[in-house]
């Protein structure tokens, strides 16, 4: 919703508008796909913030945006925790007898990367 108002907001700056071209192709599509254009960004890395700015800017429907938001994160966040809820089970079935060794290996790893941060650090000028 935020990212939606900061695009409106910047619709009603006269010294933005000057730098971006609204057409009323652009808004007539805008109101037309709505809940495609969000619904399919949502499953899209790095499509939100763009997308969600240009539905404000450009005028789509705030009803339907907010509708289709939520929707879309109710069902992306399920399939989400779904997800990893499946392979977390497989992976305690499978592997349940070197759970240790691989807790052992993760604690290694985060201390080894560590150090290796904080020396490459201190030789960088």
């Amino acid at each position: 919703m935020g990212l939606y108002g900061l695009g409106a907001a910047g619709a009603r700056w006269p010294w933005l508008r000057r730098f971006l071209h609204i057409t009323q192709h652009s808004q007539e599509w805008f109101s037309r796909n709505t809940f495609r254009a969000v619904a399919i960004s949502r499953f899209i890395p790095g499509a939100r913030l763009p997308l969600y700015t240009a539905c404000g800017y450009f005028g789509a429907p705030l009803l339907t945006f907010t509708v289709t938001v939520i929707g879309a994160t109710i069902v992306w966040t399920t399939l989400l925790f779904l997800c990893a809820q499946s392979i977390g089970n497989w992976l305690l079935s499978f592997q349940s007898q070197w759970r240790w060794a691989g807790l052992a290996g993760l604690v290694l790893t985060i201390a080894f990367m560590g150090r290796l941060i904080a020396r490459l650090q201190k030789t960088e000028p």
